[in-house]
């Protein structure tokens, strides 16, 4: 209804730091913007997760703020995470 996804990500550690997350995530957003009409993408990472952060980051979304519990681990406790944006007229001048 309101025109905007979230995108989640995981990869087993043996093939990260190859870009490949980076990719996808472009690859996804330019999709989301060009065949869904969606308006806004959004990504949360948890605080602590650098390596997380950096796929945003690299790709030009802008960083709203921290939300506080944000994110459910699997082992059952929660975390804070940050909450990055993109829209699609911002995608657009990339």
């Amino acid at each position: 209804h309101n025109l905007k996804l979230e995108i989640g990500y995981w990869l087993i550690e043996s093939l990260q730091k190859n870009g490949i997350i980076t990719r996808s995530v472009a690859a996804l957003v330019d999709y989301a913007f060009s065949e869904l009409a969606i308006n806004r993408v959004q990504i949360n990472c948890a605080v602590e997760n650098v390596a997380s952060q950096k796929i945003p980051q690299r790709l030009g979304f802008i960083l709203e703020g921290v939300q506080r519990d944000g994110i459910l681990l699997t082992d059952g406790h929660f975390v804070d995470c940050e909450i990055y944006s993109m829209l699609k007229r911002e995608w657009k001048r990339l």
